[in-house]
């Protein structure tokens, strides 16, 4: 073999993924593609039928892979391979060679998001419609995964055993119902939660009381949270079950909307120093659930107490000037 042509034999041995897109091509495409001789003549029935199959880009990306020698011994180059810290060195890895890929095939998207159309994601400054069903390989999203539709209350519990790792930092699940165990493995790096009437539910089906739920999430910053209609995973303990969890001060920001008459609102710690606070209560309670409101509001305005996040309660009803001046002290105190 003249010097040529060992260069282009390394060059094919060591070939690089240089475009992440061939991840994606590999992986929505398994299958062969045979065509055949629309005139049906019988000279093309004698015809090795092998010419005429195109090979599927799954065996075009394998043609040039060829086995490694590393100067690491191969179960150390098995547990990188398999284990890379974060999905940017994954992506340098895969591109350096294409070992890596084909030991641990992961197709890595910054955004995922179901809309009731189906799974879509930004593909060059695009939102496009991906089937995820038909990737073999496993998702490892990097920024974040929403959940928006009324029509199956199971999508987001469907993703689950094809994600690789949860490094995404903002989740959004509306009109779901997901298992304690599920959103907890969505929750492993988030910071931003938002969850609009869903049900957490625990192995036997019951729902997870609300409290119970926000116990666990001791890593998030930041939480909207939209009550079904009627709650079921709420009680009159609910707000003094809040106070007994250790992180619960640590929230950036913690919203409740529909929040229904059960509270026990007197129960509630207004004097938060480190987390800002929205109530928004349910249109459907009582006028004397809206007076104890009223009583509340009136002392959140009268107090000279600003060395804590002053809350902004709402429920319909309420005078506007309180309610704007209310929603004034509580944006810029402190």
């Amino acid at each position: 073999m003249n010097n040529e042509n060992a260069h282009q034999t390394n060059q094919q041995t060591n070939a690089p993924l240089h475009n992440t897109n061939i991840i994606v091509l590999f992986v929505m495409d398994s299958s062969n593609i045979q065509t055949t001789n629309s005139t049906g003549s019988a000279s093309s029935d004698t015809t090795d039928n092998s010419s005429l199959i195109i090979p599927s880009k799954r065996d075009i990306f394998l043609t040039t892979y060829r086995r490694q020698r590393f100067s690491l011994p191969d179960p150390i180059m098995h547990y990188i391979a398999k284990n890379p810290k974060n999905a940017k060195v994954y992506q340098k890895m895969i591109r350096s060679c294409k070992y890596f890929f084909t030991k641990n095939p992961l197709l890595i998207i910054s955004h995922l998001t179901f809309d009731g159309y189906g799974w879509r994601t930004w593909i060059k400054n695009d939102l496009k419609i991906v089937d995820i069903n038909r990737f073999s390989s496993k998702l490892w999203i990097k920024e974040s995964l929403s959940v928006s539709t009324e029509n199956v209350s199971i999508v987001a519990s469907s993703i689950v055993s094809k994600i690789y790792r949860s490094d995404f930092k903002i989740l959004t699940l509306l009109y779901q119902s997901i298992s304690l165990n599920d959103l907890l493995i969505f929750c492993s790096s988030v910071n931003g939660l938002t969850l609009k009437r869903v049900a957490v539910k625990n192995y036997d089906d019951t729902v997870v009381p609300f409290e119970k739920v926000i116990e666990q999430l001791p890593k998030v910053k930041t939480i909207n949270y939209t009550f079904t209609n009627p709650s079921n995973n709420t009680s009159e303990n609910t707000l003094k079950e809040l106070w007994k969890i250790p992180h619960f001060s640590n929230y950036d920001y913690f919203c409740l909307y529909n929040i229904p008459e059960s509270f026990d609102i007197e129960s509630f710690n207004f004097f938060m120093k480190n987390t800002r606070i929205r109530l928004f209560f349910s249109n459907t309670i009582s006028e004397e659930y809206k007076a104890r409101l009223m009583v509340i509001v009136d002392q959140i305005i009268e107090s000279k107490n600003r060395e804590y996040k002053p809350p902004y309660i709402y429920f319909r009803g309420n005078n506007l000037a309180k309610s704007n001046e209310l929603y004034y002290i509580h944006l810029f105190s402190k």
